[in-house]
């Protein structure tokens, strides 16, 4: 018998729209991997009402964020309302972009990772999760 999907952790991804090449195949893994993934701000249940960005964050249980090209304002809204609200936060940052002082500064008391392509951040990203179910599924951990 399967996990109900109300049942599930959710993870909320967040990332720029040069992303979304990857980002259905991102989620059917974290998907398999027994969590529910939250893409766009929004999740499509059957029978429930669509919740705005803020509500999802809210709701979610993780967030992760993925860095590949910028850091746009609204990337920077959601991560902080995650912040605000002491989500589980990770933080996937493209290796030629790490170099950037700005993204130093705005993470300098973080653990990130870092990423070269779709394969290995999905590979990272996968393991990451797989880790918090097995280490510690009661209360993740965070990343500081």
């Amino acid at each position: 018998m399967g996990t109900s999907a109300s049942l599930k952790k959710k993870v909320y991804l967040c990332y720029s729209y040069s992303n979304n090449i990857y980002i259905d195949s991102l989620c059917e893994k974290i998907n398999k991997e027994g969590f529910q993934a939250i893409a766009g701000g929004t999740e499509f249940m059957p029978g429930e009402r669509i919740l705005s960005v803020s509500e999802s964050i809210i709701e979610c249980a993780y967030f992760v964020l993925i860095i590949s090209d910028e850091f746009s304002q609204h990337m920077r809204e959601e991560y902080h309302t995650a912040l605000k609200y002491e989500k589980n936060i990770m933080v996937f940052i493209k290796s030629e972009l790490y170099k950037d002082k700005e993204l130093n500064k705005e993470f300098k008391d973080r653990l990130v990772m870092l990423w070269d392509n779709a394969t290995e951040l999905s590979m990272k990203i996968i393991e990451t999760m797989v880790g918090l179910r097995y280490k510690y599924p009661e209360r993740g951990y965070q990343l500081e």
